[in-house]
């Protein structure tokens, strides 16, 4: 009898779970997907190295679900509060005729564990459809051969996403179970005469917390755009916090501006438009602190989103320019190499596999140091981002030029009592070029050397995971000599053609496991396939946990306001039966309700986004020596599919809430 009722109700009242439905599947399909990622790697042909990286990260991941579970966990017990509040009248109407409360909390048990079953189902069944996408994407980022891939079913991630949605059903069965028991008769028959109170504020109070907000707004996008150099663990935080506040003020104030300035234009009393600005601005006021939180997320989500795929983007675009040659190891003298030596014994001679090599010597011997030639150009406020007691590396200026062959680097000139700055990090050039028009002198093994240009040679002399790493070496005449205890030598080189350089690789680096683990002897090799690895596993992790997260936080912030909106309509239903009692048609009744939740999910997202301009510029400059950020089709594909979320929701709200507006029930 129970379940009959309890499927019947489902049916009848299956629009009223169209969100929930919505959010549940998602999220469901979400969770499965990017826990499935494990086992879509596992099918794919990489390396021992990159399947490392795999497990690294899916340990990442699963640290992520779990709050991802929570996240989901408090929308589906937010949801459910709206589903019992617009059903109160229901349930109020089964008590009257004679149903206990255990009953109706036993049949809500029943709807929910329906609901929730269809929910798990269809989520999985999308989850498991598009995880075969994200093989694709799997694929390029690990760059793998995708030549034997199939249909790929990740039974782990099935039952990881089972267990944690049916620990959180179980918590909403008895969270439902507790609210409707402490539920009276009165207050379940009254439910839909209770609505909020509206909020009306005082024109000039709104005023000057408009531009009190406003005005923190202002001072948190200059600090994190025009004066980000400034930025410090010590004011961070008060940046971070002014934005916040002023986003927070900035909801509490602006409906109440807006609705009048409209009322000094003929638009406001033109159609219903001072009927659907009324109930916007009643909307924003009662709910500036969920607005605030929504827009925040909203903000995260972007900013976040496009950090980690211009990362990706950026790292793989650049990496030639970062890694110029394919092998790199130092040794203490010229003419040795206790890593190369040392690998001769397991039967790896890497001077027989060289195309092309050459050493050169970098030195810290009686080198200059920062504050020694940047001392004129430090920011007259005494900021600054670096150690200027530490100590710049020198070359001599025939192994920079030999050097430059093979780094792709501009070569250099110089006299016998001249130096030069070899740099590509934007900060240090910046300051460099300020410093050296001064002619800051050095002193070198006793000689007073000068700059031979005012301008920073743009160069690297070392492989890097990203470009533009190289704060400053010294370049100077080949006559200084430098002391040999102070002075290391690095070889370069490529391989020749007939060189797997990944199988190579990964060789080098089971012998170096090997090496630590029996003599804790190091191999001081670096590969250009070692570096190209690393930046994979970097990249991989960040995009994924970024992309997982933003996913998650734009369903969090889209069916709050879906939840929001709907309250609001069903609160307000007696307001549009009224307005049809007085002659609007449904056509303008569609019209005013399509604009007030047009508004109100556009409002917190174009707030957002103007925070995520700042924000996004900010990250540039921090992601500088990665490349910057790069709005490229990557991330056009990234916005498609986060608006095909967020309007999702707008639809499904506005096709429910009209429903609503027009529904005959007791």
């Amino acid at each position: 009898m129970f379940s009959k009722l309890a499927f019947r109700n489902l049916k009848r009242s299956f629009k009223d779970y169209a969100i929930y439905f919505f959010t549940l599947a998602l999220g469901v399909a979400i969770f499965y997907i990017f826990n499935a990622l494990e086992t879509q790697s596992v099918m794919l042909k990489i390396s021992d190295y990159m399947l490392e990286i795999v497990k690294l990260m899916n340990s990442v991941m699963s640290g992520v679900s779990v709050f991802v579970a929570l996240v989901l966990g408090f929308l589906i017990i937010y949801a459910s509060r709206f589903l019992i509040k617009r059903r109160s009248q229901e349930f109020g109407t089964y008590m009257l005729l004679g149903m206990s409360k255990r009953k109706i909390a036993m049949i809500m048990l029943l709807e929910t564990l329906m609901i929730g079953i269809f929910s798990l189902v269809a989520g999985l069944l999308v989850g498991v459809a598009l995880s075969q996408f994200m093989s694709v994407l799997v694929a390029n980022m690990f760059e793998a051969d995708m030549t034997s891939f199939g249909f790929v079913f990740s039974g782990p991630a099935c039952v990881k996403t089972l267990i944690y949605f049916v620990i959180i059903f179980l918590v909403v069965m008895l969270l439902n179970t507790f609210i409707i028991a402490r539920q009276r008769l009165i207050k379940l028959l009254q439910a839909r005469r209770t609505t909020e109170t509206v909020k009306v504020r005082k024109t000039w109070l709104a005023s000057i917390v408009l531009m009190v907000g406003v005005s923190l707004l202002g001072w948190a996008y200059w600090m994190v755009t025009l004066n980000s150099r400034h930025l410090d663990d010590s004011n961070i935080m008060f940046v971070l916090a002014a934005g916040a506040i002023g986003t927070a003020f900035f909801f509490w104030s602006v409906a109440t501006i807006i609705v009048k300035l409209f009322q000094k234009t003929k638009l406001y009393n033109r159609g219903l438009n001072a009927f659907t600005l009324r109930q916007f601005s009643s909307a924003i006021n009662t709910s500036a602190v969920a607005m605030t939180m929504i827009c925040l997320m909203l903000f995260v989500t972007i900013c976040v989103s496009a950090s980690a795929i211009s990362l990706h983007e950026s790292m793989t675009a650049n990496s030639d320019k970062a890694m110029p040659v394919d092998i790199q190891y130092p040794s203490k003298l010229a003419d040795q190499s206790e890593s190369v030596e040392a690998l001769k014994d397991y039967g790896i001679d890497l001077n027989t596999m060289m195309a092309e090599q050459m050493r050169y010597e970098i030195a810290y011997s009686d080198s200059p140091t920062y504050g020694d030639i940047l001392d004129k150009a430090m920011p007259a406020d005494g900021a600054v981002l670096f150690n200027t007691d530490a100590i710049l590396p020198m070359m001599h200026v025939s192994d920079y030029n030999a050097l430059s062959d093979f780094f792709h680097n501009q070569k250099v000139e110089l006299k016998d009592n001249e130096y030069a700055i070899v740099a590509d990090f934007a900060t240090m050039v910046e300051l460099f070029e300020r410093a050296l028009p001064t002619q800051p002198k050095i002193e070198i093994a006793g000689r007073n050397l000068y700059p031979a240009t005012d301008e920073v040679i743009d160069g690297m002399y070392q492989l890097s995971t990203a470009t533009s790493t190289n704060t400053g070496l010294v370049v100077v005449p080949d006559d200084i000599k430098f002391r040999e205890d102070d002075a290391t030598w690095y070889t370069v080189g490529n391989f020749r053609e007939n060189v797997d350089a990944q199988d190579l690789t990964d060789k080098i680096l089971k012998i170096r496991d090997q090496e630590l683990k029996n003599t804790a002897r190091y191999f001081m090799i670096e590969t250009k396939q070692m570096l190209l690895n690393s930046n994979i596993g970097i990249n991989a992790i960040v995009t994924f946990v970024a992309l997982y997260l933003g996913i998650i936080f734009l369903i969090a912030s889209a069916a709050l306001l879906a939840l929001k909106q709907l309250s609001e309509s069903s609160d307000n239903r007696a307001k549009y039966a009224i307005l049809q009692k007085l002659g609007v048609d449904n056509k303008m009744l569609n019209h005013a309700l399509g604009v007030q939740i047009g508004i109100f999910f556009a409002l917190p997202l174009i707030v957002a986004i103007i925070h995520a301009i700042c924000g996004i510029i900010f990250c540039d400059e921090v992601l500088g020596i990665f490349g910057g950020i790069k709005i490229d089709y990557s991330m056009a594909g990234i916005a498609l599919v986060f608006l095909a979320i967020y309007g999702g929701y707008f639809l499904i709200t506005y096709f429910s809430s009209k429903r609503m507006i027009r529904e005959r029930r007791i």
